[in-house]
Parts: C-alpha cells; structure tokens; sequence
C-alpha cells in the first residue's frame, strides 16, 4: 500500500512549438475589391479576411486574392409620402384673376404677378374632394389685424412658392375671399396653371389685452422763483399744452407742484398758494382749493388731474398736504374743448397786515405728464 510519499513524478513529452498568427481584414466598395481600404467606411460595403504568420508592414489588394463578402447592406427604397401636414391642404392652381368661384378643388388669385396679389379665391372643396369650410374659416379667426399667414407651394416642389398675410375673409358660401398681403415669393411668378399645389395656414395668435397707459412727460421745470412780497396774486410758473394733445376719453394730465413758505414773520400775515388749470382762453377752468400758510416754515405738495371724459367736458380731482394742513381733496366737472390749449398756472400770493414785512413763498417745481388711455 502507498501514501502520498508514493507519487508518480515522471515528466512527460515536451509538444512542438506553436505557430503565430496575424489577423488582417480588407475592405472595398464592390465584389472585386474597388476602392480598397484597411479602414472601414460606411461607404465600403465588401469585406475580405487573410491570417498570416508574420506581421505585414505594407498590404495592397493582391494579398488579398480570396472572395469579398458583402457585410453592410443596401440602403432600402424610399418610403412613401406621409399625409398632409397640419394646417394644409392639396389645391391645384389656376390663373384665371376673375373674382368668381374658382371652381372646386382650385385655387386662385387676382393677378398672376405674385409680388402684386391682393386677393385670393378659394374653393371650399379640396383637390381631394374632401370640405375645406373649417379649414379655410381658421384664416380669419384671429382678433390681431394680420388674422394668418398662407403659403402657397408646388406639390413636387417646395422651391416654388409665395407667401402672404391674410387681413379679412368673406364667405362666399361654396368659395371664400381673402385679402392679402404680399409677404414673400420664388419668384414673381412661381406657378403657372393647373399646377398642384399645396395650401397651408399659419394662424396668428389673439390679439393681447392692453398694457399699461404710457405716460408722456409734458414738462418738469426744477428752480426756485420767489413772490415778491406785494400782496397780489403772483404766476411763478406755467406750462401751456396745446390743443389735440390730449385725444382719447378717459387720458388724464396730471400736474404736481412744490411750493415752500420762505421767512416766516410773526403776525397776521399769511401767504396763499394754488394751482390753477385753464382752457380756451379762460373760458373753462379748474382751481386747487387754496393753501394758507400760517407762520411757520412750511412745505406745500399738491396734486391736480384732469380728465377727458369727452371732447367737450373735463373732470377733475385734486389734492395735497402741507406740513400743518391736513390732506384736502376735491373734485368736479367743467366744460372743456381739448381741440383748444390748456394752461396750467402756479400762483402765490402774500395777504399783509399791518407793517410791511418781508413775506414770500418760493415755487420748487411744476411737473405735467399726460397718461395715455
């Protein structure tokens, strides 16, 4: 009996030494090797193998003398044509430029110089025999003033076209009428009759709702004009709009002022500021109730808005606040022409009692912008 001191050590036969191989693989453009290549392309269909056992340095076609094999296919026939795109439909063309019913299927335009087209006639009936009513009525469906755009283009060949922008739309019942603007074409005569064509619709969007009123600055005068101190009214600024500036109903010219009361003096006296709006000669006005001053250094903000509610009536609102006044507020109707200039007056003046003081108001700004309705 053995254990694993019994082992069989006896080496066996060395083998033969083996042989090396170099995979190379050709390529070409047909079944005889045109083309070749050791790079591959889509362009290169054909293929060939050899297996050498010496590494190449420099292979050509003729070590290459076994078949090529066909490893990429062709490409496959062209698919059909799909279906009409959205908004289009098949029309064929006619240049007859009467305004009348083209017929069914047709389509055609006022004149055959595309560039000067201002008019298009449309069946309701397709090239296809299908209705085209519905389709047809989304030109016009549009609130914006260009409702749609339409191209017209050959069937077999979309060079051939012309655009244009559709602005209204009348029914005929079995045609419809479109009027056009010119937008863009081929040529000034990119179809000629019983073309087939296609016809497709770009809709415009709604028009959107109005934005915010613009505001015109009409004048802003920034400087320091004192009252001399007299006792009568006193104009220390102005501004003139002058007639047809204003000429929606419901625009407003609003017009802001700053005042300040200037070397107070202990007594009676009392100074008086106001804006006044006037129109037609002074024929229709406005006034700002009154501000008195006391005898404090005080500062005067104050507003006035007048309104067109037509062309011959205004209605104002106007308000304010000095340092030791509470904000006033008032408001009123007047007749007004606004075909005619308005003025708009800043005026001050000092009530004396007693000794002659030196008592004045001073003008900081006068500020008119008209809102836009």
């Amino acid at each position: 009996m053995c254990n694993d001191t019994c082992r069989n050590t006896a080496r066996g036969k060395t083998g033969d030494p083996g042989i090396a191989s170099y995979l190379y693989v050709a390529y070409a453009s047909d079944s005889v090797g045109a083309g070749f290549s050791l790079t591959p392309s889509n362009l290169l269909k054909w293929r060939q193998e050899i297996i050498l056992h010496s590494p190449a340095t420099t292979l050509t076609i003729a070590d290459f003398p076994g078949v090529w094999v066909k490893y990429i296919g062709d490409d496959g026939d062209p698919g059909i044509d799909g279906a009409y795109g959205g908004f289009t439909l098949p029309y064929k063309y006619r240049d007859n430029t009467s305004n009348s019913n083209p017929g069914s299927g047709n389509i055609r335009f006022n004149n055959t110089d595309f560039t000067l087209i201002t008019e298009a006639y449309v069946s309701e009936i397709d090239n296809d025999g299908s209705s085209a009513g519905a389709f047809i009525a989304t030109t016009s469906a549009s609130t914006n003033t260009q409702k749609s755009y339409i191209k017209v283009y050959a069937q077999n060949s979309s060079s051939s076209f012309a655009m244009f922008s559709v602005t209204a739309r009348v029914d005929n019942g079995a045609w419809d009428t479109l009027s056009l603007t010119y937008v863009t074409s081929s040529s000034t005569t990119p179809l000629v009759d019983q073309d087939q064509v296609l016809f497709s619709i770009s809709v415009a969007g709604d028009q959107g709702a109005d934005g915010d009123p613009g505001v015109v600055i009409l004048h802003n005068e920034i400087n320091e004009i004192s009252s001399t101190g007299s006792g009568s009214a006193e104009v220390l600024m102005t501004s003139v709009i002058n007639g047809g500036t204003i000429t929606t109903d419901g625009s407003i010219v609003k017009v802001r002022v700053a005042i300040e009361n200037r070397n107070p003096n202990i007594g009676s006296d009392q100074e008086i500021a106001y804006i006044k709006v006037s129109n037609n000669g002074g024929a229709n006005f406005f006034l700002m109730p009154s501000v008195f001053y006391t005898y404090n250094a005080e500062t005067m903000i104050a507003e006035i808005q007048v309104s067109r509610k037509s062309a011959t009536t205004a209605f104002a609102t106007a308000s304010g606040i000095s340092a030791n006044l509470p904000v006033f507020s008032v408001y009123g109707n007047s007749a007004w022409d606004w075909s005619a200039s308005t003025l708009i007056e800043l005026i001050a003046q000092d009530f004396v009692s007693g000794p002659p003081l030196l008592e004045y108001v001073v003008a900081l700004q006068l500020y008119v912008e008209k809102i836009i309705k």
